[in-house]
């Protein structure tokens, strides 16, 4: 199939496949190949250049199989967890925060979502504070507040801030255990 690619187009690239080397060990490898024609514009000859990338399909799938367990790992957490930088909206969440909150994901990135408007009035102040806070390198201890939920049942949680660089910018890890 690759060749007659080459034969019709000129030229095929990116073709992957394995092959067993002389000592028996597998190796992927990616063929690029280009056609070479007379000057009746017949056939001739293909070149082929093969590229071992062993190595490299090793890495993908071993970053694959990483991604995999991080979103099974964070997915499946007790905790609400969410990302957000400073004077921006949300910028991730998990399964679990839109449990606790009623939330759905695509609510929580919102542009014109606020997190703050979460909790009850009272306790703003005080997140907001604590977020500040965190942001500028203080250590926070969990702390308790009321949540309202998006069908306005009250819930109380405990919140975990850890700063976090994300995209080269300071984050905050919002971290949410319904208690």
């Amino acid at each position: 199939d690759h060749f007659h690619k080459v034969i019709e187009r000129g030229s095929d690239t990116g073709l992957q496949c394995e092959l067993v080397a002389r000592d028996g060990h597998r190796l992927t490898v990616e063929i690029n190949s280009t056609a070479r024609y007379g000057e009746s514009g017949s056939f001739l000859v293909t070149r082929c250049i093969a590229r071992d990338i062993t190595e490299r399909k090793r890495a993908e799938e071993a970053l694959q199989e990483a991604e995999e367990l991080y979103r099974t790992l964070v997915d499946n957490s007790v905790l609400g967890l969410g990302l957000q930088t400073p004077g921006e909206t949300m910028i991730f969440s998990n399964q679990r925060q839109t449990q606790i909150t009623g939330y759905t994901k695509e609510e929580f990135e919102s542009s014109e979502f606020n997190y703050l408007n979460w909790f009850f009035p009272e306790d703003q102040g005080m997140i907001a504070e604590n977020t500040r806070r965190r942001l500028a390198g203080e250590p926070i201890s969990p702390y308790e507040v009321r949540l309202i939920t998006k069908d306005k049942t009250v819930k109380w949680v405990e919140v975990h801030n850890a700063f976090v660089r994300y995209c080269g910018r300071d984050a905050i890890q919002i971290q949410l255990l319904d208690i």
